[in-house]
């Protein structure tokens, strides 16, 4: 849902994920702005700002029809048909933060679960920043990291890491239907 330009927009938000610094993140955006321009538009369009600026490029320069990705991923799979039997919803994504709830798909998850009456997790390779907006969407939180690391560490563990999330979840789960 983030726009294309601004305090929301995609190098405001997504740039810091992959690298920018606060000077790289003024120049993108003004970049941005200019692309903008170029189409008559100022930048403010909901989902504009997906993957970097792709959702703009997609509706201004192809002509596409703005839809969310995650409703549509739900659509194809047949997830409304599977929520109605289900008694707890598992989502996730590599990284969790705030922009999790800004329309990802684990958090259009959230909502369908939320709606139908259905309990939902996240598990997640980690967590960062705010958690408030998370832990109000989900009905738990869990990162998978078994401690601070960098990415290439959490990377390399990945598997060692989903198992034993895995087993503590499957513990807890187990133990509260005693």
């Amino acid at each position: 849902t983030n726009v294309l330009t601004g305090m929301d927009g995609a190098a405001a938000v997504f740039g810091p994920q992959k690298g920018a610094t606060p000077e790289m993140v003024t120049v993108l955006d003004a970049n941005l702005r200019s692309f903008a321009a170029l189409f008559g538009e100022d930048g403010n369009t909901p989902g504009d700002g997906a993957a970097g600026g792709l959702g703009f490029a997609l509706r201004s320069v192809l002509g596409a029809k703005m839809c969310s990705g995650a409703e549509l991923v739900m659509d194809v799979t047949g997830f409304a048909e599977v929520l109605e039997d289900a008694d707890l919803v598992v989502t996730g994504e590599g990284c969790s933060d705030s922009q999790s709830c800004c329309g990802k798909l684990c958090s259009a998850v959230a909502g369908a679960a939320a709606a139908a009456g259905v309990p939902v997790v996240l598990v997640s390779g980690a967590l960062r920043g705010e958690r408030k907006a998370l832990e109000k969407m989900f009905d738990g939180c869990f990162s998978i990291a078994d401690s601070p690391c960098s990415l290439s560490d959490a990377i390399e563990k990945t598997e060692e890491n989903l198992q034993s999330a895995g087993r503590n979840f499957a513990a807890l789960a187990g133990a509260l239907k005693k």
